[in-house]
């Protein structure tokens, strides 16, 4: 603390006590965060690390969102030869 004498002492114990509840809060939503962002939700660490998605994955997670992109054929899928967008192959 900077100034510590000039705040009643139960006010800095009370401090102390609501500084290390935040502390063990952030800690375990962490741990909470990343188990559900990996092993909670099969395929999502691959897709963090590489940026794509499996079909399945993404027909469990985003059921709307693929049936979306396959209407208007804007669904890349990887390993797939697509045109670009603008009609141009590069």
């Amino acid at each position: 603390m900077l100034f510590p004498l000039n705040i009643p002492a139960m006010l800095v114990r009370l401090m102390y006590l609501v500084h290390a509840a935040g502390f063990v809060a952030i800690f375990a939503f962490f741990f909470i965060h990343l188990y559900l962002g990996t092993v909670g939700s099969p395929g999502s660490l691959p897709a963090m690390l590489t940026g794509w998605v499996s079909r399945a994955w993404l027909k469990k997670q985003h059921p709307k969102w693929l049936k979306e992109m396959e209407e208007h054929g804007t669904l890349v899928v990887y390993g797939e030869e697509k045109s670009s967008p603008h009609g141009h192959d590069h």
